[in-house]
């Protein structure tokens, strides 16, 4: 029997189906246009469509970006909503026996852990980077949620007085490109053109990369790992950023701390997807 689950990010929202393998069969994308009920109602409409069907199970899973926080069962995703905290259970008209809600830096670890480019691997780092920061903490084979379900927020920590997710997300790469050059392009035609030798988008991404390695070197001294997972559509451009990443995390890191193996996932956004399938199928079996 296939599982709906839905992927609520900090851009996209993805509506999937996931067979028994697990494997997502279906995939469709819903754009967010800043109106709330709109979104809600096209939420509600897929929910409706595909739990009529025989073949799909009548729980559904979701992963959002930002956070579900476990005590009030409210989701923040700033991205969408600003500072407004949303009932998932009211977005997609389900019951709490009928929804089951997690946050994608916890449902793209575990992803990872058991499909993909962490698998075996029981300290490790998932970073997602691409409107904005996530992390997902793996210590000795368990994923460290905090007493909120808000572990992991890297987006948040300021460097040189700014957010990390304007060093590093694509707005911010969009954004210090137009102040260099006055025009704005998207994050990844800057890589491209960087690639191509354009100095002022070299700049650019030379200056993400150092600080990308600020932020990896300051997660490696506090947990330790053994590996670090990128994901995201920054993430996915660690070719470009890697020099200056891994100059930058020589500089900071302890001593004592060999730099981690840093692979790109070859999950990509399916590690959320699957990953929360699996919390589905352990909370159901528990």
């Amino acid at each position: 029997m296939n599982r709906l689950v839905i992927d609520i990010g900090g851009t996209n929202t993805r509506v999937c189906l996931v067979d028994e393998t697990p494997a997502v069969v279906f995939k469709e994308r819903i754009s967010y246009s800043d109106d709330i009920g709109g979104f809600r109602a096209i939420l509600k409409e897929s929910c409706r469509k595909f739990l009529s069907r025989e073949e799909t199970a009548d729980v559904v899973g979701l992963s959002v970006a930002g956070g579900y926080l476990l005590k009030s069962k409210r989701i923040w995703i700033p991205n969408l909503f600003g500072t407004e905290l949303v009932c998932p259970f009211d977005l997609l008209d389900l019951d709490e026996n009928h929804l089951f809600v997690t946050n994608d830096r916890v449902s793209g670890a575990i992803g990872e852990m058991e499909f993909g480019k962490a698998k075996g691997v029981r300290d490790f780092l998932y970073i997602s980077i691409g409107t904005g920061v996530g992390m997902g903490i793996v210590s000795n084979g368990m994923v460290i949620e905090g007493s909120n379900g808000l572990a992991g927020s890297a987006g948040w920590l300021r460097f040189d007085e700014e957010r990390i997710e304007y060093l590093v997300g694509g707005v911010g790469i969009t954004s210090k490109y137009e102040e260099l050059t006055g025009e704005k392009l998207p994050a990844y035609e800057i890589f491209t053109l960087a690639e191509q030798g354009a100095p002022k988008a070299a700049e650019v991404v030379n200056r993400a990369g150092r600080y990308l390695g600020k932020l990896i070197s300051c997660f490696m001294n506090s947990t330790d790992p053994e590996r670090i997972v990128l994901s995201g559509s920054i993430g996915r451009r660690w070719r470009s950023l890697k020099n200056e990443a891994l100059r930058s995390i020589e500089s900071h890191k302890s001593p004592m701390l060999p730099i981690p193996q840093i692979l790109l996932s070859n999950l990509g956004e399916d590690a959320q997807i699957l990953g929360t399938t699996i919390l589905m199928q352990r909370k159901q079996t528990a």
